[in-house]
């Protein structure tokens, strides 16, 4: 597997490369970073499943996905359409909106990198199709005990593009499972008293309660997630306003903590997480018009308590 490190004299920040064919059919594949450690011994990233067996659309760590609502449904069977950050995909004969637990088959889309000590700038370049294209830039830095993500999306496509990004975030602290001593600040979120109710078996929707409590604007876990999820989606309505935008993750047996922070509003955000991570899906959304350029940031901060 080839990979290249970033790092300074706090952060170690390794990257799977792009390569082909493509690892996921939902994942961009420029900026899938495998782990970060902190001071040479907190360590962040997992995989999205650790079970062989279960069913995984292949994330890891830090990675994101780009969604363009409407654009697949106008692609006839066996007709591509764009799923930028991957490729062309080939539609299903059910056709329909990109399903992430189909496989469709990629045309991947071309990618340059360019590494350096302490950045690495990934470009994925356009290939029209349906009347769209993008040209998409990524460039990861890091500064002190921070990782920074520049990017941008320019529309050189025919059609306005109606773009949504998220990081996936399949995060924990120093490979401790999820359970009791885990800690999640969630300042914006303004239905989280709910997430006290939002925990299920593996496969089934019926709650279970005392798994976790909230207290204020923080979730607690109170017992082990062996077998279970939990999950919530909020939309604009539910966002609390805010100065800034960020959630921070600690866990009582480790001095280590991490958090995510946004130069914009997020337009939605989706929870979720099973025994061994903890995803929070902060999401960037607008409307970009050809001929228009999209520009946002997200910095994650690794630090101790």
């Amino acid at each position: 597997m080839d990979t290249h490190t970033i790092r300074n004299n706090r952060l170690s920040v390794n990257f799977m490369l792009p390569r082909t064919p493509r690892v996921s059919e939902r994942f961009d594949a420029c900026g899938v970073v495998n782990e970060v450690v902190l001071d040479g011994k907190h360590t962040f990233c997992v995989p999205e499943q650790l079970i062989p067996g279960r069913v995984t659309t292949w994330g890891l760590g830090l990675c994101g996905e780009f969604i363009t609502p409407g654009i697949a449904p106008q692609a006839e069977p066996k007709e591509q359409f764009p799923k930028f950050g991957v490729g062309l995909l080939t539609q299903r004969e059910e056709g329909g909106e990109h399903s992430v637990w189909r496989q469709y088959g990629t045309e991947p889309f071309e990618v340059s990198v360019e590494q350096g000590n302490d950045r690495i700038v990934f470009t994925e370049e356009p290939k029209p199709c349906l009347g769209y294209a993008a040209r998409v830039k990524k460039e990861y830095r890091v500064e002190e005990n921070r990782l920074i993500l520049t990017e941008t999306f320019e529309n050189t496509g025919e059609k306005t593009i109606p773009l949504q990004e998220y990081q996936h975030n399949f995060v924990c602290i120093d490979h401790l499972p999820v359970g009791a001593g885990y800690h999640l600040e969630l300042p914006f979120n303004g239905k989280i008293k709910e997430l006290e109710g939002n925990v299920f078996y593996l496969g089934d929707h019926k709650p279970l309660d005392g798994i976790v409590s909230v207290e204020g604007q923080t979730m607690h876990w109170l017992k082990a997630m062996e077998g279970k999820t939990w999950f919530q989606i909020l939309e604009q309505g539910d966002i609390l306003p805010q100065e800034g935008y960020y959630w921070k993750l600690f866990h009582d047996r480790s001095q280590a903590f991490l958090t995510e922070s946004l130069s914009f509003v997020p337009g939605k955000v989706v929870l979720w997480g099973i025994e061994h991570c903890i995803c929070t899906e902060l999401y960037f959304k607008q409307d970009v018009a050809p001929g228009e350029t999209a520009s946002w940031q997200r910095t994650w901060t690794f630090g101790e308590r």
